[in-house]
């Protein structure tokens, strides 16, 4: 295995944040290399410019495997999904955030836009999800694809969508 650049984590380490806001813990445990920094300041951004200054986040790189069992257990749905996110509301802890790095890099082919775009853009989405945005309807789902589309714009990330 090559070593990891500064801005990634070998598979089963996990790196922190260490600036002030709130803090973002990302553990890889997918052979894929991930942007760690640039997730970690994504998620902070997106949790600032909702208003959440202080708190603890995690986020959690999987394979396709992992994530379709854990759709299957909280959500019913035996299959890969792109991000889950679970929101906890005691004390500092924000919630944990999850993403799938074979769906990203699949959706990244599909909407032409590089990995790092892609997991940037599922990162600001589920830390909006933390945040208590839903998108179980079409109503909802425009409204938080707008605001998706304001942060990823501010914080000059190309992989919004429609």
């Amino acid at each position: 295995m090559s070593a990891a650049r500064p801005d990634e984590e070998p598979p089963g380490k996990s790196a922190r944040s260490r600036r002030g806001g709130p803090t973002v813990l990302l553990r890889r445990e997918s052979a894929t290399r991930v942007p760690v920094r640039r997730l970690q300041r994504a998620v902070r951004a997106t949790l600032e410019r909702e208003g959440r200054h202080a708190g603890e986040v995690s986020v959690l790189i999987v394979d396709d495997r992992a994530m379709a069992a854990l759709n299957g257990r909280w959500r019913g749905r035996r299959r890969p999904t792109d991000v889950l996110a679970f929101p906890q509301r005691n004390g500092v802890l924000i919630g944990d955030i999850v993403l799938s790095a074979e769906t990203a890099r699949r959706q990244a082919a599909e909407y032409s836009h590089t990995l790092a775009d892609e997991l940037e853009l599922l990162a600001v989405h589920g830390a909006l999800h933390l945040c208590g945005w839903r998108d179980g309807t079409l109503a909802a789902r425009s409204r938080m694809r707008r605001r998706e589309r304001v942060i990823l714009r501010a914080l000059a990330i190309p992989a919004a969508r429609q």
